[in-house]
């Protein structure tokens, strides 16, 4: 809606204004009411003065009504309350007095100013005077009588008469001056907001199309001169970080060209004029700079300034400013444009920076992508790298391999440290590429922890006693359950202490202490090595960082370290001076584990006797089906594999798949690499196909994660070995394969023997015993299988499971798997394993558990086992 001078009046008479005038006059004429009624009050006598006093409290009451809303009634109540005292006037001075009467309508006109809105309010007062006078011809001016001469009502009628007719007058004059000033304000107001829309327009056309911050403001300083006639124009915008106004833009005689200021200010938020503006979000007029101290000079000494705050959200953004050569020049008028101004600008570059920050996030999430895509690339790189020096590797081992045992020098001892350095180093770079792309996934497992603190310092008391250096461990030595990914803490472990026997002095101590609680596990590793300066404990975690003291250097075993620290959620800490050794402490949160499967890891049954078996001898060769695309290390395999084995060759999986069929082979040797199908789809395969799942599969690769193994052996792999493996593992492999599939057709034989059948068609219970024996066969390593996976792999309940293994076999579920295990272990014993590698091979995560049950068995403990079977 648009206003217009011409509506001015309308605008008025509607107002609250009026209503507040006429509520005025209301009271006026109430009062003179009262003032005429006291006149009277000295010369009444007898009732007519009680009266009188009545009258003159009521029309006082007229005003009271106003007060507290009331103001109809008000005008109601006069109304009648004056008609009724002159109608006991006039019944008792006479006719004289009724004629005042006349008189009312003119009284009640100053009061109701002749509205349309009060035409039923003079027509009440018209009828109340017509009522009045018709009552007092009726009743011929008798009710009442008062002895008062004539001379003196005459003299009192024409004093009342003049009192109203010049206070009528009076206040027709007042409310007339206060509707014109009213009506000035009124249309000032409305040119005002003419001018308001007319300038929000203009600036909403202005900056149409000014997307960036800077053109937004360089527009609205330019325009504010040339729009409102200011000499400058200067827009600050608020840096919170530093707390200071900042100019943005700036037009004037020093800054006469867009988008360039000449020496930018930068005001501290509370100084100055503007920095005043910015801090209480109150504009400023000053008439006259020179009587105000907060004025900062600029170029020049101007004698007048006006700013004003952009506010956003009851925050201020920043202030527009104006300086001016002329006292007095800004004006109220000035001040109201300006905010008006400052709002529209407030909004559009608050919009304005959201866009931009929207499209910058749009921007870092698209290279956030990139980098993830380069990441991933750079991880695939350097997997594909790796696996091609493994296979050089695996060449160069299996040759070291080869002549290491007949070598009677150094040469290739040295040349075998080296080559395993080299692979623990590009396994290390491949960890820490995983860790950085996030591709590291923690795969916790139930485990006894104080098992893995032994096993792990047990594996290191050797190293260091070369150095004469012992091993102290305290605290958890008791078993203690919990969820936890091994291999990811053989990595944290193994560096920290690996580091500590590495640096640590002659014929000191190593002390270990190790605890658990609140839900997170402690470690503290110390050594009395040289220490590391203060200045260096940030540093000893970056990769390949290079210590000042006798410390040649840290790699990145530390690197890893706090990276998979870190990925557990945990906290790593040093706490090292010069020459006292360092104190390396983690702290990793871990759960605890399900009782259920703790009390299954803890059971322990003694019932069979020692096995009298000790070597299965093969009259034929076996035969081994190789699959392997590298045409070198297949060489170097087929030489190594062919005097104990009929060896069949194939260079991709396909052709492999077709050999597994044909040839029917005890054993199958893949590489996970290769072109055409996969290692693992070559796997998969083997062991869905009737005719092939139950040939053993033996997987080697490059990657050496957890993840990848997992895999391989998900896909039905029966082993799974890492390039460059040693000659000697991977033929203990195969043996040890080869033996138990020897030893689950002698099993079989004699479950068949006990049931003979006249077909070649087994019965259910031999079925259900075959697959029992397979799915042992696949999941006896884990630690974690036990009655309830063992069921829900045979598709039963475990009642139903534990019930039929009873049946067939005479014992419990739970007895079946710990014999099948224990004989896994004697057998990896027998070939020359050692204790804890056999234990952790068969499931057992505790050595003291495994070693009991063990004895109970077989009548002696794993080490005299494994010495009885050397001999």
């Amino acid at each position: 809606m648009k206003f217009s001078p011409t509506n001015a009046s309308k605008a008025v008479s509607g107002s609250s204004f009026e209503k507040s005038i006429r509520v005025t006059m209301v009271n006026i004429f109430a009062m003179m009411a009262t003032l005429a009624t006291f006149s009277y009050l000295f010369v009444y006598e007898g009732l007519f003065f009680y009266l009188n006093i009545f009258f003159m409290f009521g029309f006082s009451a007229t005003m009271i009504f106003n007060t507290i809303g009331r103001t109809r009634f008000a005008k109601l109540w006069l109304y009648t309350l004056i008609h009724l005292a002159i109608f006991l006037s006039a019944s008792a001075f006479g006719r004289a007095a009724g004629e005042q009467l006349i008189l009312l309508p003119v009284l009640f006109g100053g009061v109701l100013v002749f509205h349309s809105r009060e035409k039923w309010s003079m027509m009440f007062a018209i009828s109340l005077t017509l009522m009045t006078l018709l009552l007092l011809e009726w009743t011929e001016y008798s009710i009442l009588t008062q002895s008062i001469s004539p001379q003196i009502q005459l003299k009192y009628y024409y004093g009342n008469l003049s009192v109203a007719v010049v206070a009528s007058t009076i206040a027709a004059l007042f409310h007339r001056r206060l509707y014109n000033n009213q009506l000035h304000k009124t249309r000032e107001m409305i040119s005002v907001s003419l001018e308001i829309e007319d300038t929000i327009n203009y600036f909403s056309t202005s900056l149409f199309g000014q997307n960036t911050v800077e053109e937004i403001l360089w527009d609205v300083a330019k325009n504010c001169i040339s729009r409102l006639g200011f000499e400058d124009c200067v827009i600050y915008l608020v840096d919170a970080d530093n707390n200071v106004l900042v100019q943005k833009a700036a037009f004037g005689a020093k800054n006469p060209d867009a988008f360039k200021i000449k020496n930018p200010l930068e005001i501290p938020i509370g100084e100055g004029i503007v920095g005043h503006v910015a801090k209480f979000g109150t504009p400023q007029l000053v008439e006259d700079t020179t009587l105000d101290s907060r004025y900062i000079e600029d170029d020049i000494f101007r004698f007048s300034e006006l700013a004003v705050p952009l506010i956003y959200n009851d925050t201020v953004i920043g202030v527009i400013d104006s300086e001016h050569s002329k006292k007095n020049f800004f004006t109220k008028r000035h001040l109201r444009l300006l905010q008006t101004i400052a709002a529209l600008c407030a909004n559009k570059v608050i919009r304005a920076q959201a866009e931009a920050d929207a499209e910058k996030t749009k921007l870092l999430q698209i290279e956030a992508e990139k980098i993830k895509a380069i990441d991933d690339l750079k991880t695939k790189l350097l997997t594909n790298i790796s696996h091609e020096l493994r296979t050089p590797l695996t060449l160069i081992k299996g040759t070291i391999d080869n002549h290491l045992p007949a070598a009677d020098n150094s040469d290739w001892a040295i040349l075998n440290t080296h080559t395993n350095r080299l692979l623990r180093l590009i396994n290390q770079l491949l960890d820490l590429t995983r860790l950085e792309s996030g591709q590291f996934l923690l795969h916790p497992a139930p485990g006894d922890i104080s098992a893995f603190f032994k096993m792990s310092v047990a594996l290191f008391t050797p190293m260091a006693a070369t150095k004469n250096v012992s091993i102290d461990h305290e605290g958890l030595l008791t078993p203690l359950y919990l969820n936890f990914d091994r291999d990811a803490l053989e990595k944290i472990f193994y560096n920290i202490l690996s580091n500590a026997v590495k640096f640590t002095r002659e014929g000191t101590i190593i002390r270990i202490h190790t605890s658990y609680a609140k839900g997170s596990l402690r470690v503290q590793v110390s050594d009395q090595g040289p220490g590391i300066p203060k200045t260096e404990h940030k540093s000893i975690f970056e990769r390949f960082y290079q210590s000042g003291n006798d410390r040649s250097g840290t790699g990145i075993g530390l690197a890893i370290t706090r990276e998979l620290v870190e990925l557990h959620q945990g906290h790593i800490s040093l706490q090292s001076s010069e020459k006292f050794g360092s104190i390396f402490e983690l702290n990793i949160p871990l759960h605890r584990s399900d009782k259920e499967l703790i009390s299954s890891l803890k059971s322990t049954d003694s019932t069979r006797k020692p096995t009298t078996e000790k070597a299965i001898y093969i009259k034929n060769k076996p035969q081994l089906l190789l699959i392997e695309d590298n045409v070198e290390v297949a060489d170097l395999l087929v030489r190594l594999l062919k005097e104990k084995y009929h060896v069949h060759l194939a260079y991709e999986g396909n052709s492999g798949i077709q050999q597994a069929k044909d040839l029917i082979p005890d054993l199958i040797i893949s590489d996970v690499m290769m072109p055409g199908i996969s290692g693992l789809e070559l796997t998969r395969k083997i062991k869905t196909d009737p005719l092939t799942n139950h040939i053993p599969v033996i997987l080697l690769t490059a990657r050496a994660d957890m993840e990848s193994k997992l895999k391989g052996l998900h896909t039905g792999a029966d082993d799974y070995l890492v390039k460059p493996f040693h000659s000697k593992e991977l033929l203990s492999r195969i043996k040890n394969l080869l033996r138990q599939r020897v030893l689950l057709r002698e099993k079989f034989k004699k479950i068949i023997e006990l049931h003979p059948r006249k077909t070649s068609t087994l019965s259910g219970e031999e079925n259900f015993l075959l697959r029992l024996m397979e799915v042992m066969e696949q999941r006896f390593h884990e630690s974690e299988f036990g009655v309830r996976e063992l069921a829900r792999e045979m598709n039963m309940s475990r009642m139903q499971v534990h019930r039929k293994i009873t049946a067939l076999l005479g014992h419990s579920a739970n007895k079946f798997m710990r014999e099948f295990r224990l004989e896994k272990a004697a057998q990896l014993l027998a070939k020359g394993e050692m204790v804890s590698q056999a234990a952790y091979s068969v499931g057992y995560s505790s050595l003291s558990n495994f070693s009991k049950i063990f004895k109970a068995k077989f009548g002696v403990s794993p080490s005299g086992y494994n010495s009885n079977s050397g001999s």
